[in-house]
């Protein structure tokens, strides 16, 4: 007797060469013992190790159905080759099961077991138990969602998932049955329908058979969102049966698309990443505006802000909530893309879905200034009192007044740049008698304050 154990999966040869071997023949009276003698007996045996089989499950806990459906076993392990067959059921004929694994319920309620074996080894076997109950509700996952608007219809819609739960009967554990939920329940497609509390928020229809099979196991239907504008609103699903009727809701915030902008630059390019020229050893701030709104869930929070020159070009740092500084190092090469991305992870994905991401991008382009020009200052209700003549060469002061002027710097491509602390403004005022008009403030800002007379 040779005993092989098994280390890991594979296959190989087991060889038992070179044996001797005697055999003596007791023989009869009349003939005389024989004696035989093998030197050299070989044996060789081919052997493969796989693993147990085990059933490749969407949920856990054992393989629910409602009456009528059916469900296909996954299974692993082994060679690969299966048989099936239904051992035990109660009441009768609750469910059947084919040669290849598919499992069909009937409209009897009750409970089955299936057992499932390696065609090449009958000693390599899982059993698989089958219920077969009534629908008790029904469920959206996630609960709640943060969706971004569409900015395409045709590809804005997201699908969300409707899901049931089995009703148990006499002799089951009513808590345990709480986290079960239907293997499959597609055949209800006819008894739902959707809402929204906001058409103008979001539309919902009911999405097609082929989006439904696309949702993956357990999904009695989907549907099918389409984000329109920002704002809230609520999702219901309702199933009608024979004699109830079954609903769920799911809370839908829709948000902004995520963008870059600055306060030291005008917002005129909504619509178009920020583009943006700073000074060597300069700084400007980035904010993160519009996206997905603070996490109401258990989670975590991501916010990032990356650029490939970081550290050799421009520094990035977190400033502050949903803020970042930009340090220019040197001039760059042209302009240089930065990107900026809002993660939030649900602590538990199973119940709030996946996370949400949000990614936005600008343009930095460090440059050294070869030009200064003076341009007045809007006053705090937006006002501007010097009004600039002839391109911008000449200004009109006011009597009574104080006007404001700063020094705006352009790169060597005539654009402007808005951030170049580095470089200190100095400020001269030619004329007679007017020299005591000029002050300069905190912000390096020119004063001129105009007497009335």
């Amino acid at each position: 007797m040779v005993i092989v154990e098994a280390h890991a999966i594979g296959t190989g040869t087991i060889s038992y060469k070179n044996a001797q071997m005697s055999v003596t023949d007791e023989g009869d009276s009349k003939a005389p013992k024989a004696k035989r003698d093998w030197t050299k007996l070989n044996v060789q045996q081919d052997f493969h190790v796989v693993e147990p089989l085990h059933l490749v499950a969407p949920f856990a806990g054992p393989l629910v159905l409602p009456p009528d459906h059916s469900f296909k076993l996954d299974i692993a392990g082994g060679s690969g080759d299966y048989t099936f067959a239904l051992e035990g059921s109660a009441p009768e004929r609750v469910c059947v099961v084919s040669a290849s694994g598919l499992v069909q319920a009937a409209s009897t309620l009750g409970s089955a077991k299936i057992v499932v074996a390696d065609k090449r080894n009958s000693a390599n076997t899982i059993s698989v138990t089958v219920f077969v109950r009534q629908v008790a509700s029904v469920f959206l996952r996630p609960p709640y969602s943060q969706l971004q608007v569409a900015g395409d219809v045709a590809e804005g819609h997201v699908s969300v998932p409707i899901f049931a739960r089995p009703a148990p009967i006499k002799g089951d554990d009513d808590a345990a049955w709480d986290q079960l939920r239907f293997w499959n329940c597609s055949a209800l497609q006819a008894v739902l329908s959707a809402q929204t509390s906001s058409s103008e928020v979001l539309s919902a229809e009911l999405a097609s058979p082929v989006s439904v099979q696309d949702a993956g196991a357990g999904a009695c239907n989907v549907i099918s969102v389409l984000p329109r504008v920002t704002g809230n609103a609520t999702l219901t699903a309702f199933m009608k049966l024979a004699r109830i009727q079954l609903e769920a809701s799911a809370k839908l915030q829709v948000y902004a698309p995520l963008r870059l902008g600055s306060k030291d630059i005008d917002e005129s390019h909504a619509g178009q990443p920020l583009e943006m020229r700073i000074a060597p050893c300069s700084s400007a701030t980035l904010s993160l505006l519009q996206g997905p709104s603070s996490m109401t869930v258990p989670g975590r929070v991501f916010q990032n802000l990356s650029t490939a020159l970081e550290g050799t070009h421009l520094r990035l740092r977190s400033a502050g909530q949903r803020e970042f500084e930009v340090l220019c190092l040197r001039p760059t090469p042209g302009r240089v893309q930065v990107f900026a991305e809002v993660r939030q992870e649900p602590s538990d994905t199973d119940v709030y879905g996946g996370p949400v991401v949000a990614q936005a991008s600008a343009w930095i382009t460090c440059a050294v200034p070869v030009a200064a020009y003076v341009v007045p200052m809007k006053t705090a209700d937006g006002a501007l009192p010097a009004r600039p003549r002839s391109n911008g060469t000449v200004f009109g002061l006011r009597q009574g007044q104080v006007h404001r002027f700063g020094a705006r710097l352009f790169d060597a491509e005539g654009q402007s740049l808005v951030a170049s602390s580095v470089y200190e403004s100095r400020w001269v005022i030619n004329g007679d008698g007017v020299r005591q008009w000029l002050d300069t403030d905190a912000q390096q800002h020119a004063v001129i304050s105009v007497p009335t007379c």
